[in-house]
């Protein structure tokens, strides 16, 4: 495939995200994800927010990304966030919660993961008008748990 039509698909793919993250609850961040070398679409959302910023709400791509693709991603919006996880994670699957630090996916410390086992979480999936889905993420306050 040449360089055009990698461009082209990259431009058609951030389009189809832009539109699935604003359907997201709560709002998501659009990101490029490495992990392990490889390459993946996703978003973050901030789930835990009041408890710690860190904790968040990782979707992405079932499968890697051509480097092609990746790289015409960020020809075509270069201000992308770019994340690195640690490459002891297990990402297989699409959904995760983990710890962002700046621009890097850890795992959670071990508060952060009592407060989440602790905290009722529920995710529901949209898709949209094309193949991407969006999430709404809703994460009850203890204060609500009977």
């Amino acid at each position: 495939m040449d360089k055009q039509n990698w461009y082209h698909i990259a431009q058609n793919l951030l389009e189809l995200m832009d539109t699935q993250m604003v359907l997201q609850q709560p709002p998501g961040e659009l990101i490029l994800l490495d992990w392990k070398i490889k390459f993946y679409v996703g978003s973050v959302q901030q789930i835990a927010i009041g408890y710690s910023p860190e904790i968040v709400f990782l979707s992405k791509t079932s499968k890697p990304i051509h480097l092609e693709l990746w790289n015409n991603l960020v020809r075509v919006r270069p201000e992308i966030t770019r994340l690195v996880s640690d490459p002891e994670l297990d990402l297989e699957g699409i959904t995760h919660v983990l710890r962002r630090v700046e621009n890097q996916l850890l795992t959670l410390t071990s508060h952060q993961t009592d407060y989440v086992v602790n905290l009722p979480l529920q995710v529901s999936e949209t898709n949209g008008n094309n193949s991407a889905s969006s999430y709404q993420v809703h994460c009850y306050n203890r204060s609500h748990m009977h």
